[in-house]
């Protein structure tokens, strides 16, 4: 009579079962890290999607902004011109034609010909934004640059008892750009900090490291609240200024974007660095010296 014996008895098969079955296990672990990847994967490429429409669309923004700022510009300054010297002209006049009473229409006048020279220079700035002169690159050294404009701003600063930093930055950094144009630019952005800071608190500029061998960014920061994900939105519109966050008057982070991306660069807000500070992103085209003699 034959006996049964277990299967399971058998060294072999038993090793084999085993075998098997940690096989089958491996490949669902690995199939599942294989659809992690993939998810990530997707993830990181809608997120590149939708900033890069979220930058055309910005820029096509701010393009017909620039194309209304320009008219609108021209045809406000030139009534403007007209009430400026006919203000003047009755200013030198004055003694004449309103003897006896002559300071009450000086003081009239003053104060005409000093609000159409304050318009003058807010049409200045716009048309700063809306047609800046083709950029002129020259080798500079940024760094130092960016002390000189830090300096510049200490009255600023002063008054609004801020301090004013200069982050370390490489002692040297030649960089091929427009720099009068990348001096106002950063000048813009650190005077938007330093107006953004609340008293007693500071404005940081300074060079991020380690520079890439293809892109030199700035990073201008302060220790203010920052803009709330609404004023986001419109921070780079001309005149728009979130006056409760305590930003300026509207056109300093328009000109510097404007005057950035003339260059080859951008200007943006590092929304990605959630509880630090304020922190505002210039970059620049690291350009060879091969590169610059060719566009020489």
């Amino acid at each position: 009579m034959k006996v049964w014996h277990s299967p399971y008895r058998l060294p072999l098969l038993r090793d084999l079962l085993v075998l098997g079955a940690e096989n089958r296990r491996l490949a669902e672990a690995a199939h599942g890290i294989f659809l992690e990847k993939e998810i990530d994967q997707l993830h990181q490429a809608v997120e590149e999607q939708a900033y890069s429409e979220d930058g055309r669309l910005r820029a096509g923004k701010l393009a017909a902004l620039a194309e209304f700022a320009a008219g609108a510009g021209h045809e406000i300054n030139n009534p403007l011109a007209v009430i400026s010297g006919q203000a003047q002209y009755l200013l030198a006049h004055a003694n004449d034609w309103f003897p006896g009473e002559s300071e009450r229409p000086r003081k009239a006048l003053h104060t005409i010909v000093g609000q159409t020279h304050r318009i003058h220079g807010l049409l200045r700035n716009l048309m700063q934004f809306a047609r800046p002169p083709a950029p002129r690159p020259v080798w500079f050294d940024l760094p130092t640059l960016l002390a000189e404009t830090a300096s510049s701003l200490g009255d600023l600063a002063e008054q609004r008892g801020v301090r004013v930093e200069v982050g370390r930055t490489p002692d040297r950094l030649a960089t091929f750009a427009d720099v009068e144009q990348v001096r106002i630019a950063v000048t813009c952005l650190l005077r938007n900090a330093i107006e953004a800071a609340p008293a007693e608190s500071w404005a940081r500029v300074g060079v991020v490291e380690p520079v890439s061998d293809t892109v030199i960014e700035v990073a201008v920061e302060d220790g203010g609240p920052g803009p709330d994900p609404a004023q986001r939105l419109a921070l780079f519109d001309p005149f728009y200024s979130g006056r409760a966050a305590g930003r300026g008057l509207g056109l300093g982070l328009p000109v510097a974007w404007r005057l950035t991306r003339q260059q080859g660069g951008d200007v943006r807000l590092d929304a990605a660095r959630t509880g630090g500070p304020t922190r505002f992103l210039l970059s620049l085209p690291r350009i060879s010296q091969l590169e610059a003699e060719r566009a020489a």
